[in-house]
């Protein structure tokens, strides 16, 4: 088993995998682009029970905080109907 880290900035192209054999035992591939030094890499969390599940919140949080980044807690409207962030650093 390998182990990385890596941090939002380097996270790219987040996909949801999900090929015959992982319709047949009800499992699936979270996969996605990131930096890891100075090469590209793919990562992948693999043979996941719930991964529609785990793509979902992955999205979610990459939306969350992406918002976080462009409108800074301080610098964000009282009202705001465009998009409401669970996110709080």
């Amino acid at each position: 088993m390998n182990e990385a880290s890596l941090f939002y900035k380097d996270l790219q192209n987040t996909q949801l995998h999900i090929g015959f054999i992982d319709k047949l035992f009800h499992t699936g591939d979270v996969r996605f682009n990131g930096n890891s030094g100075s090469k590209e890499s793919v990562f992948a969390f693999e043979d996941l029970e719930n991964a529609n599940q785990v793509y979902n919140d992955i999205q979610r949080i990459i939306m969350d905080i992406q918002t976080d980044i462009e409108f800074p807690n301080a610098l964000r409207p009282e009202e705001n109907p465009g998009y409401n962030t669970n996110y709080t650093p």
